[in-house]
């Protein structure tokens, strides 16, 4: 998947970009950079309900928006829940 503008939030290095691979183990949430081998848990896992690796891509993929000073927002699965 090709991340929104301000990233996918990790807990390890913060905001990642551009093309990355995500995949569930059990209800953690985890991604890399397309092709590297580092490893990073998406912020907000482990995930408090069921989802489908379907359905995390598309909530990574969605655009947050801007914070009030206008810069980009990094999105995380902390929410998860309430959009399935």
């Amino acid at each position: 998947m090709t991340a929104p503008v301000g990233g996918v939030m990790t807990d390890e290095v913060g905001a990642v970009t551009g093309d990355l691979e995500v995949w569930l183990e059990d209800k953690t949430v985890r991604t890399t950079y397309a092709g590297s081998t580092d490893t990073y848990t998406v912020t907000g896992s482990p995930l408090t309900e069921e989802a489908s690796l379907e359905q995390v891509v598309g909530h990574l993929r969605r655009d947050p928006g801007a914070d009030e000073s206008g810069n980009a927002r990094s999105v995380d699965v902390r929410d998860l829940g309430v959009q399935i």
